[in-house]
């Protein structure tokens, strides 16, 4: 079957006739075409409030033909434990001082380095 949309609920069911014009419908199943369209990538990231073990990270929302429901971010390659989140900010937490890190969401990218703080 063609001409269907994504992520659309479709009813389909079958009847069946015989010679006589007696027909009988079979029970409907429902089906829901998948999304097979990926959101856009996050833009404008940035990191704010930089401690010696923190920082929030921040960036503007992505689009979608069906709509995005969150959002995982990745600290050198690993996903953050609490990173599937909703909004447009993240508190990354447990940083070490003087220690480069990269941030993503998506296939975007942002290198931080936390500073050391002299008291």
């Amino acid at each position: 079957m063609t001409g269907l949309s994504a992520s659309t609920l479709y009813t389909f069911y079958v009847t069946s006739k015989d010679l006589a014009g007696n027909s009988t419908n079979s029970s409907n199943l429902n089906v829901t075409t998948p999304d097979t369209q990926a959101p856009s990538a996050p833009t404008n990231l940035a990191a704010a409030n930089l401690t010696q073990s923190s920082l929030t990270l921040s960036w503007s929302a992505s689009t979608d033909n069906v709509g995005v429901t969150g959002y995982d971010v990745y600290r050198n390659g690993v996903k953050l434990k609490g990173s599937n989140i909703a909004v447009t900010s993240f508190n990354a937490t447990g940083l070490s001082a003087s220690t480069s890190y990269a941030f993503m969401w998506l296939q975007r990218m942002l290198r931080v380095t936390v500073p050391t703080v002299v008291p």
